[in-house]
């Protein structure tokens, strides 16, 4: 059970503030991190790592300069997804499709300002 199949999202105003305000401080967050230059940081996409995870993890682990073999990251990604998940018996979309555009709109605007530094990141739109 995942706490919100009686939870009624409809013309709830606590949950649009707090996902715009979370989709606010993401924008931030993400902003911030690009103006970090004491460090080298490295933007990793969940989507990326959902489509590709062999090539994400790969790119992840050489970017720390962590030694891994070839079994290794077979290993994980063969094993990636497994008991992470909630068993759902009805699908509960608490967005409604205002809340859906506004997400969609502040991804669009992360991703320009990710292109403007040669980031690229997949999303379907």
């Amino acid at each position: 059970e995942t706490g919100s199949e009686n939870y009624n999202f409809d013309n709830n105003r606590g949950w649009e503030e707090k996902v715009k305000g979370a989709s606010h401080k993401w924008k931030s967050i993400v902003g911030a991190w690009l103006r970090v230059t004491e460090f080298p940081v490295l933007i990793v996409g969940y989507e990326n790592l959902q489509k590709d995870t062999y090539t994400e993890l790969k790119r992840m682990l050489d970017f720390i300069g962590y030694a891994y073999s070839e079994d290794d990251i077979m290993c994980t990604v063969n094993n990636s997804g497994r008991g992470f998940h909630r068993n759902h018996t009805e699908h509960v979309n608490p967005y409604s499709p205002e809340l859906q555009q506004f997400v969609l709109n502040e991804i669009k605007d992360v991703d320009e300002v990710l292109q403007n530094h040669n980031i690229y990141l997949y999303h379907h739109y």
